[in-house]
């Protein structure tokens, strides 16, 4: 690298963003990367981004090499556009003639670089030439020279990631903001998915977990089939008890079984155990037989 424009770099980086966009060609070096060798320079960028928020500003540096025909290319389109504004301000561009046997000498390219940036602060005083932030102001082949769009751009991404830009200005409460924001994003993406709210998993779980499932069923044909498969000594034996003695008959049964003993017609017996609620049918299952009326003639 060629460092006459040492200088010049450290007021463009240390300096007050006094204007919108401000540049320099600040150092030179020979390329010797392809199979001829070549010079290229150095063009310094500082741009002033005004954002819409009051409490935040951001200046976004970048640099960008270019070879002499470039600026050259460059110069022929911008005087097309603006015609005799250019002439005004940057009437001579660096002749590409010279006197000297090589012309990548440290000398000759110094020397070119100093009038490549004489050039380029007369062509930047046009007005409104590198206004980038009106499109329709600007030198769009200036923007595109300099490659703006993919800067800003980038300089935008990193920011949103809660990132300062370097020569940038953030009040307290903007970065503050910021830096909370990305910690909570880096604090949702490490927690498992499971966890995440309204995350399917969670919710099939708990459903899970409240449901109760029903005791099964025995099918009815399937316990017939287990019944008749018994073997016959295993089923079940009803007892059978014999009907009830006369020694147990009941006690309100016992003066009704007295009065048909004693020749009371049955009729008449009926009718007063019906009287005194007690069961006539209780006659037949604890009589004795001979007592049931027979006693109705005398």
């Amino acid at each position: 690298d060629i460092g006459g424009g040492g200088s010049k770099s450290s007021t463009l980086s240390n300096a007050k963003q006094s204007k919108p966009f401000m540049s320099v060609i600040r150092r030179a070096r020979v390329n010797q990367e392809g199979k001829s060798p070549f010079a290229e320079y150095e063009v310094s960028c500082s741009l002033r981004v005004l954002s819409r928020k009051v409490e935040t500003e951001r200046v976004v540096r970048w640099s960008v090499w270019k070879r002499y025909s470039e600026f050259e290319s460059l110069d022929k389109a911008m005087r097309a556009d603006f015609g005799w504004q250019i002439e005004a301000k940057a009437k001579n561009f660096p002749s590409k003639n010279s006197f000297t046997f090589s012309k990548l000498s440290v000398d000759f390219v110094e020397k070119r670089r100093a009038e490549l940036d004489t050039y380029w602060q007369a062509m930047l005083s046009v007005d409104r030439i590198a206004d980038f932030s009106k499109s329709h102001h600007c030198s769009s082949d200036l923007r595109a020279f300099l490659e703006v769009a993919g800067h800003v751009n980038s300089s935008s991404e990193q920011q949103s990631e809660g990132g300062e830009q370097p020569g940038g200005r953030q009040s307290g409460r903007t970065a503050a903001a910021a830096n909370a924001s990305a910690a909570r994003r880096r604090k949702m993406s490490a927690r498992p998915s499971s966890m995440r709210k309204g995350a399917p998993g969670r919710r099939s779980s708990a459903a899970g977990s409240d449901s109760r499932s029903p005791p099964p069923q025995r099918d009815r044909g399937q316990e017939s089939l287990d019944t008749s498969a018994r073997p016959q000594g295993d089923q079940p034996q009803q007892s059978q008890q014999p009907p009830a003695a006369s020694a147990s008959v009941p006690e309100e049964v016992k003066p009704f079984l007295k009065m048909l003993k004693m020749g009371i017609p049955r009729p008449a017996v009926e009718m007063k155990m019906g009287m005194a609620g007690v069961d006539p049918g209780l006659l037949d299952q604890y009589g004795d037989g001979d007592g049931g009326g027979g006693g109705g003639g005398g």
